[in-house]
């Protein structure tokens, strides 16, 4: 992705979910760690005044509508769950793309994780 010189965005670092995930018979039965990160990025001259909630993205409930999504439903695919994380937060207003990447880091004792990460952007 081109950064913009005057590139603000939102970030969620390895939030930790625990989701149903994943194509084998355990992970349709068993909740596994997923490590989460979202980085929303906002209108090119996107600024604050007035140092209010108001101005900006609540973060919490972006927190919030992850996780949910995230715990709402069995996903056969990381894919699946990048993109809709994406598209829910590319609902928001001063959202003009957004990065998701998930990571399974409990499935192969040899790295410290398998996972994908997609860019998408609003049209």
């Amino acid at each position: 992705m081109k950064v913009m010189e005057n590139q603000t965005y939102i970030y969620f670092r390895n939030l930790i979910v625990f989701s149903s995930i994943g194509i084998h018979d355990i992970e349709k039965t068993e909740r596994q760690r997923v490590l989460l990160n979202v980085k929303l990025y906002l209108e090119n001259e996107f600024r604050t005044k007035k140092d209010l909630i108001s101005e900006t993205i609540d973060y919490d409930m972006i927190r919030q509508n992850i996780i949910e999504l995230a715990s709402s439903q069995h996903f056969n695919l990381q894919e699946t769950l990048c993109e809709k994380i994406a598209l829910c937060c590319l609902q928001e207003k001063p959202v003009t793309a957004v990065e998701v990447s998930s990571e399974k880091p409990d499935i192969y004792s040899d790295c410290d994780g398998v996972g994908l990460r997609i860019i998408r952007h609003k049209f």
